[in-house]
Formats: C-alpha cells, sequence, structure tokens
C-alpha cells in the first residue's frame, strides 16, 4: 500500500521541484485583465490613478490632459461625473492604462499620447438583479 501511495506521489513531487522557487502568481481581474503590482514611479500607469484619484477641474485638465478644446467639451461631463475615484486596481497594455474602482464599480480605459491623456472610454457595470425581486 505504501508503494503504492508512493508511485502516484512521486510524479508530483517532482514536478513541483521543477517550479522554480520565486514564482508568483500574477493577479487578473474580469476587468481589466493583470493587475499591476508594482506600479514603477514615473511610469504611466502611476499618472493615471494619481490622475483619477482627484477632482476634475481645469487644472486637472492642464496637468493631465490632451491641450485641445476637444478633449474638454467630450469628456467634461463624464469626468466630473466620476473623478475623484477611490479604491483602484491598474492594468496597462502599450499606450492604455486601463482602471476599476472597486467602489463605483467603474471601469475606466485611458489612452495615452506621451504621458498626456488624449481620449477616455467609459464603462459602468451594470446593477445586478435580485433574484427575489423577479
Amino acid at each position: 500500500m505504501i508503494i503504492f501511495s508512493m508511485r502516484r506521489i512521486l510524479p508530483i513531487i517532482i514536478a513541483l521541484s521543477l517550479l522554480p522557487l520565486n514564482a508568483s502568481i500574477v493577479p487578473r481581474s474580469e476587468s481589466i485583465g493583470t493587475v499591476l503590482v508594482n506600479i514603477e514611479d514615473g511610469s504611466s500607469a502611476q499618472m493615471v490613478l494619481k490622475a483619477f484619484s482627484e477632482e476634475y477641474t481645469q487644472a486637472w485638465l492642464d496637468s493631465y490632459a490632451a491641450s485641445d478644446e476637444l478633449f474638454a467639451l467630450a469628456y467634461t461631463d463624464t469626468l466630473s461625473k466620476i473623478l475623484p475615484m477611490s479604491n483602484m486596481i491598474v492594468s496597462s497594455d502599450r499606450n492604455t492604462v486601463t482602471i476599476y474602482s472597486l467602489n463605483s464599480k467603474t471601469t475606466v480605459s485611458v489612452i495615452l499620447e506621451n504621458n498626456t491623456i488624449v481620449a477616455v472610454s467609459l464603462k459602468e457595470q451594470e446593477p445586478q438583479n435580485d433574484p427575489e425581486e423577479t
């Protein structure tokens, strides 16, 4: 019986021994994909997190957004309603940073050019229907 159990356990032990000791699990979110855990100083992800934790004002536009009036015309209503956001997780891919607020259940994709926000896409989570209400 002991020999039979060792035959089953031995392949598992061998497989586990082949894993690197510093192997880590990368967190993923359904909303934004791979979640950044270590955000580098000066990175676009850090800039977007800072920007979206502040209130939307003219100073915000001057600091973070494209300098044309079209940006303000296109996004003022949206950004003034959702900012500031809190309790955010972030992912980053090339020139897009996506954030998700755990509080408001809002996903925002931010397109950057030269570390300046040039476009924003917003997705608010649909409220879940309570099964008892139907």
